[in-house]
């Protein structure tokens, strides 16, 4: 392999006086030619490797840097902890603000990639703006353009578009044809590139020399999502072109065969000591796991315990849907459903989900609280319409998973009736699910909510659904779990801190007031009168077990407004006729949700139309 950088010095400058020239001239302003080619002859190149300190918060300003490759990360310690405030780019400028004050550094700034940077140091501007006095007062006009957002990097650059890919397991896949899928999946929204070690070589041999970086920014410039492929490490050490991918990328996939054997191979075992045992958090590791037609996925696990991965992600690649939803998912472009809880109004959900249905919605991530998760795990597990309405009215309409009452000691009901039909139905590893999935429950113990995403599902969503007074709460490592409406009954935050993307949010509450006209509510007896005499009126009144739900999950209520706003397309099917308890109406609840559903979906659907399915 040839060297990676042009060994001239002076040469290797002339390869970037056209970036260079063009942000010194954002320092020099109208100064004029000369004090640009001043600044342009005192400049020096600086290689910094990826994971690098650029400065630290604090730090005395004597240098300012042009990006000419890479990515940095500026970011400011608070006492809550860092806050990145930019990325800076090819062709942005770094540390003026410090240099033209004299001040410390405001922010701390890392290498995201390996980076080559145009260095100017602060004696080249003093000579200058003696000569030019005009230099300071276009660098105050630069900086207080930075400060105000008006220009630069400022705004922070977010999603992944270069991805490193890493094949592991025993053997390890054959990345090319899962590209071609990726590939596919991504075309909604640009157009990739694969580059591995055969094409740097003929690059190398056609110029004699690579500026790998610069190569990587003119691939990204021309392309929308670039796939580096780094064939060239081998046991024990790596080629310079394993490391400029390395330190490159913004998302690392490691690339697995479902059906073989999760062990840990060399490429991925240099990528763990010298990249991710660095420290480099900037860099996301995400799993891809390939799997043959028809197989469900199974032993995830296995795949987990032995990497730290942030994600993983099921992929199918004979499939269309699996693919497109990949594609999304590694886009930013995902479509999250997020279900609430509400008793038997949850049946609403199953008439979402067939609206959806019927209009091709996709649906890449699912999560909930309460009857909510519960209902999430259907499309998640990859149940078709039919296959979980069966299962959901088969389960509550002749199963009465509430109906083993006991001494209400702890609950009023005992929950092993609920317990069993979960391990029936639900007899998977949230890993092993199709679509990324998480249900919450709210810890007693911690007074926080705790999130679902690992283990048995039965289990999760049993904790999940745990209302206190009606179901005995879940113990957990010594905690308490109970129902996750009591503190996040519509988890639309978690799913936004996991996925970048469009959120559908269904809530099932009703904003009418909580009311009872009369003037003193009616005693036990009263009311069984009402109930047995045929002469007497119907007393209509809370009954217990409407306050005891409806004032347990008060805490987990949002405003209306602040729903609306956390979800893309907010969806709030009328429910007031309907009873937390009303498991006799499952059939109207769910016809209510679907035609409610139906034409705000639609409208959606025009705003969104890359994804119509197409015909």
């Amino acid at each position: 392999m040839s060297t990676t950088l042009t060994p001239d010095p002076a040469a290797r400058k002339r390869l970037f006086r056209a970036a260079l020239i063009h942000a010194l001239d954002q320092v020099c302003g109208a100064v004029g030619d000369e004090a640009r080619d001043f600044l342009y002859a005192e400049t020096t190149l600086a290689d910094v490797p990826v994971g690098a300190t650029l400065y630290q918060q604090g730090d005395i300003g004597e240098t300012m840097h042009i990006v000419l490759t890479g990515r940095l990360l500026v970011s400011v310690q608070e006492p809550t902890g860092p806050r990145v405030v930019a990325r800076p780019q090819p062709g942005d400028v770094v540390g003026e603000v410090a240099l033209f004050a004299g001040n410390p550094r405001a922010a701390s700034v890392v290498a995201l990639r390996h980076s080559t940077l145009g260095v100017v140091p602060r004696a080249a501007i003093e000579a200058l703006a003696q000569r030019q006095p005009e230099v300071f007062t276009n660098l105050a006009r630069l900086m207080l353009d930075r400060l105000s957002n008006r220009r630069g990097h400022i705004g922070e650059r977010t999603g992944a578009r270069t991805f490193l890919v890493v094949p592991v397991g025993d053997p390890a896949p054959d990345p090319r044809p899962a590209f071609d899928s990726l590939a596919r999946g991504l075309a909604p929204y640009g157009r990739s590139i694969w580059l591995d070690a055969q094409k740097a070589r003929a690059k190398a041999d056609a110029e004699g020399a690579v500026e790998y970086g610069r190569w990587f920014d003119d691939c990204e410039r021309e392309y929308d999502f670039v796939f580096l492929f780094a064939d060239g490490p081998s046991p024990g050490h790596a080629s310079s072109w394993a490391e400029r991918c390395f330190g490159h990328a913004d998302k690392v996939l490691l690339l697995g065969q479902a059906d073989a054997g999760p062990a840990v191979g060399p490429a991925e075992q240099w990528l763990r000591e010298r990249v991710l045992g660095a420290g480099l958090h900037a860099v996301q590791c995400e799993l891809v796991l390939l799997h043959r037609a028809g197989a469900m996925p199974k032993a995830t696990r296995a795949w987990l315990e032995t990497r730290v991965v942030g994600r993983h992600y099921h992929l199918h690649p004979d499939d269309k849907a699996s693919i497109a939803r990949l594609g999304r998912l590694l886009a930013g472009r995902a479509v999250s459903l997020v279900l609430a809880g509400g008793g038997a109004r949850g049946f609403a959900h199953l008439g979402v989900l067939r609206a959806m249905r019927d209009l091709g919605v996709p649906i890449d991530t699912a999560g909930g609280s309460s009857f909510g998760a519960l209902a999430a795990s259907g499309p998640a597990r990859g149940m078709t319409w039919e296959e979980l309405h069966h299962e959901q009215h088969t389960a509550f309409s002749f199963e009465n998973p509430l109906g083993d009452y006991t001494f209400p000691a702890v609950s009023l009901v005992a929950g092993a009736h609920l317990e069993r039909l979960l391990q029936k139905y639900m007899r998977c590893e949230i890993e092993d699910m199709l679509l990324p999935f998480f249900a919450v429950s709210s810890d007693l113990s911690a007074n926080r909510v705790h999130v679902h995403e690992t283990g048995a599902l039965w289990a999760a969503i049993r904790a999940s659904v745990s209302l206190p007074g009606i179901l005995p709460p879940v113990l957990r490592d010594g905690n308490l779990l109970v129902d996750g409406g009591i503190l996040n009954n519509f988890p639309t935050d978690i799913m936004r801190q996991r996925q970048p993307g469009l959120i559908i949010g269904v809530d099932l509450t009703e904003y009418k007031e909580f009311r009872h006209d009369e003037i003193a509510l009616p005693s036990g007896l009263d009311y069984l009168k009402s109930l047995l005499l045929p002469w007497r009126d119907r007393i209509e009144a809370p009954m217990i077990l409407s306050i005891l739900m409806r004032g347990l999950t008060l805490a987990g209520r949002k405003s209306l407004r602040e729903k609306e706003a956390s979800v893309d397309l907010f969806l709030n099917p009328p429910m007031d006729d309907f009873g937390l308890l009303d498991w006799a109406r499952l059939k109207e609840i769910e016809a209510v949700g679907y035609a409610y559903a139906l034409p705000l979906l639609v409208a959606w659907l025009g705003q969104h139309p890359e994804l119509v399915p197409s015909p």
